[in-house]
């Protein structure tokens, strides 16, 4: 193949969120030098959907949703690593989370036992559960080491249900912990996904549960990486919107941007979320079922509510709500460490908030500030000096019953196109964690097509 200043292959990248990030930091670590990579992005900035910005007064940068890691989440530590940010996210010695419900306080906490016994602390002493009910989970909580496999076409709901866990234990303790993980209430949630998740970050252990908090706005993430990409000669191109895919006799050529430039490629990785690169395909290939099925997949909000207040109101890093309308508390004063904040600048989080979207961001704010001041005696005295709502409409795909039938592997059917995203076949759920997953998974495959083209024309 002729070659053009000593490039042999192109590969494109659309979208630089964290799974485009990740591949395009793979394959620089193991492409050939003849081999040119180029992340392009609509957004004037990487990161994708976990990006930041500055509040009205020009004082904070506020993320567009409080995202946190969970101990197990390693590849995304290793990334933020690579990056050069080791330091970006801060964990607890060990899980604890304050959690309050119609007047009184418990925890959810661990030991640092192995496996499930790190959950001996809130199987006994939780609070919000009736003694029956604190019995009635330790006695399922063994079940979750089944294989979830054939468990796709029920909900977590039904199947909670069947091993005896009591309405009020689901949304009192599950659906705290589930809801924030899969963006949705156990009564949808694919009970194959919701199983899987809780297998893997609450009953593998102490250091798997633990929470890690940001300590860095998500915005210094994506510029960061895109700092050390650039140098590893990866072109980037931001705010540069994809029209389509160029695709003859199923083989990938090119994409035609929005201004009417073309850039030939010999791989694509789609990076982009299901519906994004539904837009992008051209009609014959949109049509497949393998990418026309992708329709089924829709989307979950997630709205946060950024509260000033003048003196502090909360000492510790979390606190949660079994019920009403807020779910996490984060102090962010702390976690960025602005002292004089600590305490102050606070961030509510509400997973699964569709049942909200007709409520003005006042009367939201009110609602949040009201179940506050319930729950935390220090709020009462306490002057707001400002508030925002953020909403995030499209935060995860809805992670429902039969949805993952729907969640693709990097391979497709075209070939030179592969796929990437938190919402691929990862077997975690919509997440970070998982969107660096996808992208390194998409690299890999990248990679081994490179080998086995090589060995088949050696």
């Amino acid at each position: 193949m002729a070659t053009q200043n000593g490039i042999n292959r192109h590969i494109l990248i659309i979208g630089a969120g964290f799974s485009g990030l990740a591949a395009a930091w793979q394959l620089s670590e193991t492409v050939d030098q003849d081999v040119s990579i180029t992340l392009v992005d609509s957004r004037p900035y990487a990161g994708g959907r976990a990006f930041s910005f500055i509040d009205s007064n020009g004082l904070h940068h506020l993320d567009n949703g409080q995202h946190i890691l969970l101990g197990c989440c390693n590849r995304f530590l290793e990334f933020l690593a690579a990056m050069g940010m080791p330091e970006a996210v801060r964990f607890q010695p060990l899980l604890r989370v304050p959690v309050y419900c119609q007047g009184r306080w418990s925890t959810i906490s661990s030991l640092s036992l192995p496996g499930i016994f790190h959950l001996l602390p809130t199987l006994t002493n939780y609070r919000h559960l009736s003694f029956r009910e604190r019995l009635q989970m330790i006695n399922m909580i063994r079940a979750l080491e089944e294989n979830p496999n054939e468990m796709e076409d029920i909900s977590f709901f039904e199947w909670l249900r069947m091993h005896g866990q009591s309405e009020r234990s689901i949304h009192r303790l599950w659906d705290l912990v589930g809801v924030s993980v899969l963006n949705t209430r156990a009564e949808h949630a694919s009970a194959r996904q919701a199983i899987r998740a809780f297998q893997t970050g609450i009953i593998n252990g102490w250091k798997a549960a633990r929470l890690g908090f940001f300590q860095v706005p998500l915005g210094d993430i994506g510029r960061q990486a895109v700092c050390a990409l650039r140098k590893r000669d990866v072109t980037i191109r931001l705010n540069c919107p994809v029209q389509s895919l160029i695709v003859r006799n199923d083989i990938v050529e090119g994409v035609q941007f929005k201004d009417g430039s073309y850039q030939q490629a010999d791989d694509i990785i789609a990076a982009l979320p299901p519906d994004a690169l539904l837009r992008v395909l051209p009609e014959n290939i949109r049509s497949i079922s393998y990418f026309h099925e992708l329709h089924h997949l829709s989307w979950s909000p997630i709205v946060n509510v950024y509260l000033h207040f003048n003196r502090p109101i909360i000492k510790g890093d979390v606190i949660a709500f079994a019920e009403g309308v807020c779910q996490f508390l984060f102090n962010r004063g702390r976690l960025l460490g602005i002292a004089e904040e600590d305490g102050k600048l606070i961030g509510v989080s509400i997973s699964a908030a569709d049942h909200l979207r007709q409520v003005t961001a006042d009367n939201l704010i009110e609602m949040v500030i009201h179940e506050l001041c319930s729950a935390v005696p220090e709020a009462r005295d306490a002057t707001l000096i400002s508030a925002k709502v953020v909403w995030q409409p499209q935060a995860t795909f809805l992670q429902s019953v039969g949805t993952g039938a729907f969640r693709r592997s990097s391979q497709t059917p075209v070939k030179g196109l592969w796929l990437a995203g938190d919402w691929t076949d990862t077997g975690w759920p919509a997440c970070l964690e998982g969107a660096v997953r996808s992208g390194e998974s998409a690299a890999r495959a990248v990679s081994q097509s490179f080998f086995e083209e090589n060995g088949s024309q050696n």
